[in-house]
């Protein structure tokens, strides 16, 4: 079973609560941190010394001796990787999205692939608050890299042996965002209620329809704002199963780098609520699907 959690937009506190519920999970959870561009979920949890792979993608080699310059595969190529300029075609690999497609166009077969290294993926496991061990992965795209969504793709493939991969998904209603929570059996939408964080609550859950997800959504620092997300959440049909209160105790926590779920109660109980309802929902989808 899979649950992304994801935000409309930035500093909502979706890693947080992810974090929270990956350490309260009360079995073996695996805990995929997908924001690639600057995954930092580890740095709230006891992590102990895993280990790295690095990532390749394959991009088009053109062979300069036998090209034509004929343009079949600049043509056929919508994401303009490869773009015919007089008599020579050349490649852009960071627009390359590896479907292969030029080297089947090629008619002279000038063009072959070649690995190009995008990011790594770390594995390590982490203690929770049971004492028990945890599994987190977690992808970091090199400096420089123009799209997310392979290594993305490439960190879900990981084979994991627990019942529960839980996401934190990049912000936003991008194609990061749709790639971390693709398949999911649920996406739970941290949100904030203001008009900022509304409006892009809006637009993600407007994404996720797209995707025939089931959708559930947590408010933190409920008692903050004018109750903006909560009017798109009832507008659109999406339950609230949680609402986390604003404590200062939280934002100081998070400031020294130790996790709020170890030094404030009142976050801890609104988090071990959604953990409750969640294990209820899983159930419920466990039971449709038999």
């Amino acid at each position: 079973m899979t649950i992304a959690v994801a935000s409309g937009k930035g500093g909502t506190g979706k890693t947080t609560i992810a974090t929270a519920l990956a350490m309260l999970w009360p079995e073996p959870v695996a805990l995929l941190d997908a924001d690639v561009e600057e995954p930092n979920c580890r740095f709230f949890l006891d992590t102990m010394e895993g280990k790295q792979r690095e990532v390749f993608l394959p991009v088009p080699q053109i062979d300069e001796a036998i090209c034509t310059g004929c343009g079949a595969c600049s043509s056929f190529c919508r994401y303009g990787a490869l773009v015919r300029i007089g008599r020579k075609v050349m490649a852009f690999p960071n627009l390359c999205h590896s479907c292969g497609a030029c080297m089947m166009v090629c008619p002279k077969g000038a063009i072959s692939e070649k690995p190009s290294f995008i990011g790594t993926i770390d594995s390590a496991q982490f203690r929770a608050l049971d004492g028990g061990l945890r599994t987190h992965r977690w992808g970091t795209l090199k400096l420089g890299a123009a799209m997310a969504p392979p290594l993305i793709r490439e960190l879900r493939r990981e084979k994991n042996k627990e019942p529960l991969q839980l996401i934190d998904s990049p912000p936003g209603a991008s194609c990061p965002m749709a790639n971390a929570v693709k398949n999911a059996d649920l996406v739970l939408m941290v949100a904030e209620n203001t008009p900022f964080g509304a409006h892009d609550l809006e637009k993600a859950i407007s994404t996720l329809e797209e995707m025939d997800l089931p959708v559930l959504a947590l408010i933190n620092r409920a008692d903050l704002g004018g109750g903006e997300a909560e009017a798109v959440c009832r507008r659109k049909g999406i339950d609230i199963i949680g609402r986390v209160p604003f404590d200062r105790k939280v934002a100081e926590s998070y400031a020294r780098g130790v996790h709020p779920i170890l030094e404030v109660p009142a976050f801890r109980q609104a988090v071990e609520q959604v953990v409750g309802h969640l294990i209820a929902f899983l159930q419920t989808r466990i039971e449709q699907k038999t």
